[in-house]
């Protein structure tokens, strides 16, 4: 008579191959749900360059196209607002371009844009943290003979980007941009 051994797992077996599964399945888990909150992460910071690019590139077009009114000026800047004379290609006309930041209850700030009568339209949405804009005027030497000087004007911009919603999520922006045709209009 012969014996048939017959070849099977033991209870050992199985519940070390589980145990060993088990790990795998949470290191899985854990790395997938890392994966997921550095792209939040990141998604949240590309959000926020957008919303700042989008702003200045508006403003630096806006400045570029700039024209001095009867009184010589080219812009008025305040705390929370500039106002400025664009000139417009389109319709061959000088509009009035008024930016605005207006506080949110958050503690942030809503950027809009206005042209002439037009209603306000928002730019940023309650994402800019801080902000501080202002005149600058630079003289500068030509340095070539006969040395003379070109005066020069520009605003300056620096923005604190990031919002209460954004959890340490934010960046400082800070730029000067000298509008093209009020310095060659000199």
């Amino acid at each position: 008579m012969t014996l048939c051994k017959k070849k099977a797992f033991t209870l050992v077996e199985i519940l070390v191959a589980a145990g060993v599964t088990a790990i795998f399945l949470g290191m899985a888990v854990s790395m997938f749900i890392g994966f997921g909150k550095n792209f939040s992460a990141g998604e949240g910071s590309a959000v926020l360059m957008q919303e700042c690019a989008l702003f200045v590139a508006r403003l630096r077009n806006d400045l570029n196209n700039a024209v001095k009114d009867n009184t010589n000026s080219f812009i008025t800047i305040d705390e929370n607002q500039i106002k400025l004379n664009v000139y417009d290609s389109e319709e061959g006309k000088v509009k009035p371009v008024i930016y605005s930041a207006v506080p949110q209850a958050n503690g942030c700030y809503n950027m809009t844009r206005r042209v002439a009568n037009g209603s306000s339209r928002p730019i940023v949405n309650g994402k800019i943290a801080s902000f501080s804009w202002q005149l600058k005027e630079e003289v500068i030497s030509t340095g070539t003979p006969p040395i003379k000087s070109i005066k020069r004007y520009g605003v300056e911009i620096d923005l604190k980007m990031g919002s209460s919603d954004l959890k340490n999520k934010s960046f400082d922006f800070k730029t000067i941009i000298y509008p093209i045709r009020v310095n060659k209009m000199r």
